[in-house]
């Protein structure tokens, strides 16, 4: 959500969209967040600037505390939890095979990781667009 001009983070609104609370405030917040099934943790990605080609994979509590990293690529997108809350989907893809200027590299691969950082693997690689991660969860 757009706050206002240039700020992004992750709001709690009422479902008539009234009564924003700021969960995380950050500028360069500007993708999805997904709730955990449980509702008690937040995935959301964050993004360079352009001309860089960075993208950053954060799980935080749902008050917007206990942030943490979990996965750097020159493009992630659509983090998915697994139904238990144990692991998360998302496609990655690999900074070495990114070697022109474009916004997205044209091979996806869809990675595993836990909340709390470890275990990143790939799940499905790279010769094409995998479909989206929730797939690959079972």
């Amino acid at each position: 959500m757009r706050s206002s001009p240039g700020e992004f983070g992750i709001f709690e609104v009422r479902i008539d969209g009234t009564e924003p609370k700021a969960l995380l405030r950050n500028t360069r917040v500007q993708s999805v967040a997904e709730m955990s099934p449980d509702r008690r943790r937040i995935l959301f990605i964050e993004r360079a600037a352009p001309p860089a080609q960075e993208s950053r994979l954060y799980v935080a509590g749902i008050d917007g505390r206990n942030v943490r990293l979990l996965a750097t690529d020159s493009f992630i997108g659509a983090p998915a939890w697994s139904p238990d809350g144990q692991r998360i989907a998302f496609e990655g893809e690999d900074p070495a095979r990114c070697s022109h200027p474009l916004p997205r590299c044209a091979r996806g691969e869809v990675r595993l990781v836990r909340p709390d950082g470890t275990g990143l693997r790939k799940l499905i690689g790279g010769g094409g667009r995998p479909g989206h991660p929730d797939r690959a969860l079972p």
